[in-house]
């Protein structure tokens, strides 16, 4: 059984956005940065400037230009130029190690890079310029730019996505991918020029991405934050009054929980949308944010394959309910088999929509389809209203010829009070499999003992972990997601 609804969104192509406001009302505010206000009319002609420089640098159509920039105005402005420019834009972490970066960099045959002046670059790259701003970035060039092959027709975005193999997939999106991503986001939320978003999550990121574009292509402003520290996010709050914030799990929690001074009081009333994505949006981290803000977050799935799919709606939330398809997306849930199941019933998490990828680039391996459907790695099922719940990843694990939904065991632990994030995985002992559960607490009473003897009153002998590693905090990126990647099996952390 599949959900789908229809898409009425703003159709405008991600290069046209900046020049149709720049059109329509040159002196509206584009980007807010401190006491500064930079107008769409303004951003346009930094954009038109930029874009000819880039181009008298070879940085256009057939080429790729990778940003190692923080949220800034400089991202905004380099990422609008680089696409008005032709050339395909790759959007890096900027916290990446360099041996990561250039790792990442070469298996994506990027042709050019822009960082912020001074960042440095290895032996592989030579200076091809610095744009002269307020803060300058530098611009360099591979030395062998040796392509395997050309970059395929339409290809607007590039985007690295590892999931918890930890290697490199590299994802292209058209114009088409990225346009009806901001699309259909537009059609469910009241968004409208009026707004102020606060551009905290991750630019580079597929859900950062959005929040940007989707405040362009509504004529809204952008207050552009380099990282997250609740102190200054209060503080923003209270002297620009943005109106829409972009957030994931732990941010509201950290909103909802830290010390708000008497100054900052006034802050609390500015927020009138919020979309938190990027991880599960559990019961104490929405009640945090409710109480605090009186505002109930919508809940938003996606992944970097199928960008954003599904959002929650007034009175839909339930822990683990990501809510119902975006207009133009279609939702399926399939067995192992790939037949499609019924309401209800759990199973494999398919999506179907203009915004999914057709495929990896550069020999990654080709995404899971069925029927058409992209399988983005989740397990999950439609309940009786349509909504999407997600149970966990796909993941199987087999334990002495017994198969183990590595989510079952990670639900029941954190039924445990004092866990605060599990991932339990397969490692080997004494060259035979067994499962080990990394439990994140700040609970110095939690052991792994008390973690064991939970889940033999609960589970299946073949179910519970023979390993228990507690640790007090996890590694976790920009957005405050736990990378998957770094937990290697069998390692502490």
């Amino acid at each position: 059984m599949t959900v789908t609804t229809a898409c009425a969104g703003p159709a405008l192509e991600p290069t046209q956005l900046v020049a149709h406001w720049a059109h329509r009302d040159p002196s509206r505010p584009a980007l807010l940065d401190g006491v500064a206000v930079i107008s769409y009319g303004e951003l346009q002609d930094r954009v038109t400037a930029l874009a000819a420089w880039l181009r008298a640098r070879d940085v256009g159509p057939g080429s790729q230009l990778a940003l190692v920039l923080p949220n800034s105005v400089e991202f905004v402005l380099w990422f609008f130029a680089a696409m008005a420019a032709g050339a395909v834009v790759a959007t890096l972490d900027p916290a990446l190690k360099s041996e990561e970066r250039e790792r990442m960099l070469g298996s994506g045959e990027i042709d050019f890079l822009a960082l912020p002046e001074g960042g440095g670059f290895s032996e592989h790259w030579a200076l091809a310029g610095v744009w002269d701003d307020s803060h300058p970035v530098t611009l360099a060039v591979r030395r062998a730019r040796v392509r395997s092959t050309p970059l395929p027709a339409g290809a607007l975005l590039h985007r690295f996505s590892s999931g918890s193999t930890g290697q490199p997939k590299h994802v292209l999106y058209s114009a088409d991918n990225v346009r009806e991503d901001y699309r259909h986001l537009c059609a469910v939320v009241p968004l409208g020029q009026q707004d102020r978003f606060l551009g905290v999550t991750p630019f580079f990121h597929a859900f950062g991405g959005l929040g940007l574009l989707a405040a362009v292509a509504v004529g809204a402003a952008t207050i552009p934050v380099p990282r997250f520290m609740p102190a200054d996010i209060l503080r923003i709050m209270a002297e620009l009054g943005p109106t829409v914030f972009f957030a994931t799990p732990p941010m509201l929690e950290l909103l909802g929980k830290c010390h708000v001074s008497e100054q900052h009081r006034g802050a609390l009333a500015t927020l009138t949308t919020c979309i938190c994505a990027t991880g599960r949006l559990g019961t104490r981290a929405r009640e945090l944010f409710r109480q605090r803000f009186d505002l109930e977050p919508h809940v938003l799935y996606g992944s970097s394959e199928t960008l954003s799919a599904t959002l929650t709606l007034d009175g839909d939330f339930v822990e683990g309910c990501v809510g119902r398809p975006m207009p133009g997306v279609d939702v399926a849930v399939f067995d192992e088999d790939g037949g499609c199941l019924g309401r209800g019933l759990a199973g494999r998490v398919g999506i179907r929509g203009a915004a999914c990828i057709s495929g990896y680039a550069y020999g990654g391996p080709a995404p899971n389809l069925v029927d058409g459907y992209l399988l983005p790695g989740d397990r999950g099922l439609l309940d009786e209203a349509g909504r999407l719940h997600i149970l966990g990843r796909d993941d199987i694990i087999n334990i002495g010829g017994y198969k183990v939904d590595r989510y079952e065991v990670e639900a029941v632990i954190r039924g445990l009070a004092g866990v605060d994030f599990v991932h339990v995985a397969e490692y080997s002992r004494a060259g035979q499999p067994a499962l080990r559960a990394l439990v994140e607490s700040g609970d110095p009473a939690l052991d792994g003992a008390a973690v064991i003897d939970h889940c033999r009153a609960r589970l299946a002998a073949y179910k519970v972990p023979a390993r228990v590693d507690i640790v007090s905090n996890l590694p976790r990126d920009a957005n405050g997601k736990v990378k998957l990647a770094d937990l290697t099996a069998g390692e502490r952390a």
